[in-house]
């Protein structure tokens, strides 16, 4: 299940996420970022793995460290089939069995608590989303907590999204 988590969250942190600068607009339809330019951060701000080997958790670190000031360019065609509120409560990976025990995607903010259990392995992870959403930023919290291949592992992660103007050609 860590490659499909990882994906997903690194998925997360470059899509970014947003509402409509009207908020009546925004609780009735999906979530839509401003077409253009997007500067995207994810941080680790927390990971225990007890008894990883130390390899294992210097590479998920390092991994990280990599995701940081990425840059992408939003069309005007992807940003209106975006809804990333929605993107942000699917399971990652689409493996697995996943049932939610919270879902609130509305006003601007996400705050989805879900568990998801490996199909293979029977693993289970409590997967907690949370943050904010506008046309031209987002901040969202992901705190992961279960079993990776037998061990227990808890990783918290700070995706920060920010529009910063028009597509460079």
């Amino acid at each position: 299940m860590r490659k499909p988590v990882i994906a997903a969250l690194i998925l997360f942190a470059l899509a970014g996420c947003s509402k409509s600068e009207d908020a009546k607009k925004a609780d009735a339809g999906p979530v839509k970022r401003e077409p253009g330019a997007w500067k995207s951060d994810l941080k680790l701000v927390r990971l225990d793995m007890p008894g990883a080997p130390k390899e294992v958790v210097d590479g998920v670190a390092a991994m990280m460290g990599r995701l940081k000031g990425l840059e992408s360019c939003l069309t005007p065609e992807q940003a209106a089939k975006e809804d990333m509120a929605t993107a942000l409560a699917k399971p990652p990976g689409d493996k697995g069995l996943c049932s939610f025990s919270k879902k609130d995607l509305s006003g601007g903010k996400v705050d989805v608590v879900m568990v998801c259990t490996d199909e293979a392995s029977k693993e289970a992870m409590t997967i907690s989303t949370n943050g904010t959403l506008s046309a031209k930023s987002s901040n969202v919290r992901m705190t992961m907590e279960g079993k990776q291949n037998g061990m227990p592992m808890t990783l918290e992660l700070e995706a920060t999204n920010t529009w910063t103007g028009p597509c460079k050609s």
